[in-house]
């Protein structure tokens, strides 16, 4: 009988705890609930405001102070059906895509042009490749730029390199064709000159590989 009364015992302090939890997790469960309920009215009002804010002003009806949200939804609907109806068929005379394909092609020359002032200091500062009016360096920007020439010339309305909003100047330390020079000395570069090789004199500018 002893065992059997503190079995019992156990088993009433147990449903005990339990039933003094059931109120506490009942108050809990309705305000979660609510929060969670709030949290998405808000992200519904706030993606309705947007919406608004990108219709037309031709589908807003004068003289209307508070649209309902129903109205706002079959705006958005109408708006859209006229774009597919109204499709832009000639991209050619698009305003909008020749605006994007511009920034395209000047993304694109932009990028090209950062990479091949980083190849180039690399090869310059790093490696220290550059040796003279025939080194691969500047043969390999010459190629670069002229392959670049040759890309923008299929796109006239691609934006000139030498405008502003281009790369700095000092940050391309070597991305033009050399031009020959009668004097026979090594073309400029931009940006910081190669350092000499340790244990050698600095090069001559009459040094030439022509007899």
């Amino acid at each position: 009988m002893g065992r059997l009364g503190r079995e019992c015992c156990i088993e009433k302090r147990r449903r005990d705890r339990m039933n003094n939890c059931a109120p506490l997790a009942s108050l809990m469960d309705p305000m979660s609930h609510r929060i969670i309920e709030k949290r998405r009215r808000d992200r519904m009002n706030n993606c309705l405001a947007d919406l608004n804010r990108l219709l037309p002003t031709a589908y807003l009806k004068k003289g209307r102070g508070r649209i309902e949200k129903t109205e706002i939804i079959e705006m958005a609907i109408k708006h859209l059906k006229h774009l597919q109806a109204h499709a832009c068929r000639d991209p050619g005379t698009c305003e909008v895509a020749q605006r994007i394909e511009t920034d395209h092609q000047l993304q694109f020359r932009l990028g090209f042009q950062e990479c091949m002032s980083e190849a180039a200091r690399f090869l310059v500062e790093t490696e220290g490749l550059y040796s003279g009016r025939d080194d691969v360096c500047l043969r390999l920007v010459a190629h670069l730029q002229k392959h670049l020439d040759k890309l923008s010339g299929s796109a006239p309305c691609c934006p000139s390199v030498d405008q502003s909003m281009g790369p700095p100047e000092d940050a391309m330390p070597a991305v033009r064709a050399p031009k020959p020079e009668p004097c026979g000395g090594p073309p400029a570069l931009i940006g910081p000159s190669p350092p000499s090789p340790v244990g050698s004199p600095p090069s001559s500018p009459t040094t030439s590989t022509e007899e």
